[in-house]
């Protein structure tokens, strides 16, 4: 599937059921920006890969701040991204899925990030990241983070009327990054069983505008200033 192409045409048509895009194995080099799907509301899109070696690699090497992501979520409903490799070429601009706007039922489940390895604390380079944006029932479960500066950095949108509910970060594994876990600006999210290992700053950051955290069975190793 020619993921551009095909993004392309459901936004121009929408959904008429739930919908399954089945990548072949292979590197695609991409950086697409993923807009809202008409009917999504009501139908799910999964982009789907397969295990190991086989999964698809989804791969861009950017050089600025301005292309730096392989896919940007706008306004995206009941999207899931399974069993897929993210590669990012250069480790400064490593950012792999990045969430604009208004972001509901997002699944990210069995995918794997990677960098070159590096000393990079760059905060806009992770495998998940938002600054500002809305979140809805977002869940990243079962993934692997190498090499990346930050695995996730979540800061939510801070608008009053607004409840950043259902996150939820589980059985993922973060290796050789600078600093594991940020989140700020979340309404009960979940953080539970997740391995934290050779992370050279920080491995499990809570910052403002988080409550009723539920912090469960993490295991969190390496040689930062704080656990």
């Amino acid at each position: 599937t020619d993921l551009t192409a095909t993004w392309d045409a459901l936004q121009k048509r929408g959904l008429g059921g739930n919908v399954i895009l089945q990548l072949a194995p292979g590197v695609m080099n991409t950086s697409l920006s993923m807009g809202y799907i008409p009917n999504s509301l009501i139908y799910s899109i999964t982009i789907n890969g397969d295990n190991g070696e086989n999964a698809p690699i989804l791969q861009k090497t950017a050089t600025s701040d301005a292309d730096n992501y392989i896919l940007k979520l706008y306004n995206t409903r009941n999207l899931s991204l399974t069993n897929l490799a993210f590669s990012a070429g250069d480790a400064y601009f490593s950012k792999a899925i990045e969430m604009q706007r208004y972001i509901k039922g997002l699944l990210i489940d069995n995918c794997s990030f990677v960098t070159p390895a590096n000393t990079q604390s760059n905060y806009n380079s992770a495998a998940l990241y938002t600054s500002g944006g809305i979140l809805d029932n977002v869940q990243m479960t079962n993934c692997t983070v190498v090499n990346l500066p930050y695995g996730v950095n979540i800061s939510a949108s801070q608008q009053s009327d607004m409840v950043n509910g259902g996150f939820v970060l589980d059985g993922n594994t973060f290796s050789n990054v600078y600093q594991g876990v940020y989140l700020g600006y979340l309404s009960a999210p979940v953080v539970c069983e997740n391995i934290i290992q050779d992370y050279r700053y920080m491995g499990i950051n809570i910052s403002s505008g988080v409550s009723d955290l539920s912090l469960l069975a993490n295991q969190v190793c390496g040689n930062g200033q704080y656990g």
